[in-house]
């Protein structure tokens, strides 16, 4: 069964199964967050972190879109975590909708017969909040590091340092400043997903070598979480600061890989880090 029919029929089935409470903490690994959006933009976070900005894909046309959030976890803790979703109509919209769906993914087809968690629909604008209860989740990085004191805008020399390395094709700096999140999320995923030390090194070298990337925006914002361990840059319309593409093309004329970089940052005492794309 291809993913595209899988996600089809969950989310025909999650039209008519009723929700359903959650009573015991949920595996991290199984947690899933879905949001389906038609004519709406908004943002997703996990505890107050911003992990998601939804909007219209114009390469897709109109109509509803889904975003499959199943690795929300990477950005929560053990126990209860809540997960907000803040929705409002795009410019230009007289209707939107945004469907708010959690539920338990166990990779098995039986998981389509399950009622989800919640469901719960926005029309027009509107905020939703669910608190769901994880388990397994590992000490992640972000939540080991000490909570930083300074100005939080000091993170944009290091974004800009990251920036300059894709310009410049330095595979050394962005092996150094990535470093960190491959070693976060290798226990984990596990080899299989992330590589091996020599595959994330030999990537970053592709990547430095074949980048073309665009300026660095203007009008970046900076958010801290989790008490100042954690802190997401974004542009004004909520994407990455770093906008990279394969300067080499594929047979249909497009960029081979595009690469959405430079969000998500701790500070250690040897510097600033990426922790998450």
């Amino acid at each position: 069964m291809t993913r595209q029919f899988q996600l089809a029929l969950l989310l025909a089935l999650l039209t008519v199964l009723p929700a359903t409470a959650q009573t015991a903490p949920i595996d991290a690994k199984q947690a899933l967050v879905v949001i389906q959006h038609d004519g709406s933009e908004g943002d997703v976070r996990v505890n107050g972190v911003l992990i998601l900005h939804f909007s219209s894909d114009p390469r897709l046309g109109k109509g509803s879109l889904t975003d499959s959030l199943g690795m929300f976890s990477t950005f929560a803790t053990n126990g209860p975590n809540v997960v907000t979703v803040e929705a409002r109509p795009e410019k230009g919209e007289t209707k939107a909708t945004t469907t708010f769906i959690g539920m338990v993914a166990t990779g098995s087809l039986e998981d389509f017969d399950k009622p989800p968690l919640f469901k719960e629909t926005i029309e027009g604008s509107g905020k939703s909040e669910k608190t769901i209860v994880l388990k397994n989740v590992p000490q992640w990085a972000f939540l080991q590091a000490q909570p930083f004191t300074g100005n939080k805008d000091d993170v944009l020399a290091a974004v800009r340092a990251l920036h300059k390395a894709f310009v410049e094709h330095d595979a050394k700096a962005l092996q150094a400043t990535l470093k960190p999140m491959y070693s976060d999320l290798l226990a984990y995923m596990g080899e299989a997903v992330v590589g091996t030390q020599d595959a994330f090194s030999q990537q970053m070298a592709e990547y430095a070598r074949t980048s073309k990337v665009e300026p660095l925006p203007a009008d970046l914002k900076v958010e801290s979480g989790y008490d100042n361990r954690l802190f997401v840059v974004t542009n004004s319309s909520g994407k990455a600061p770093i906008q990279a593409a394969s300067k080499e093309l594929a047979q249909d004329g497009k960029p081979k890989w595009l690469w959405e970089i430079g969000s998500y940052w701790i500070h250690r005492p040897d510097g600033w880090f990426v922790i998450r794309q």
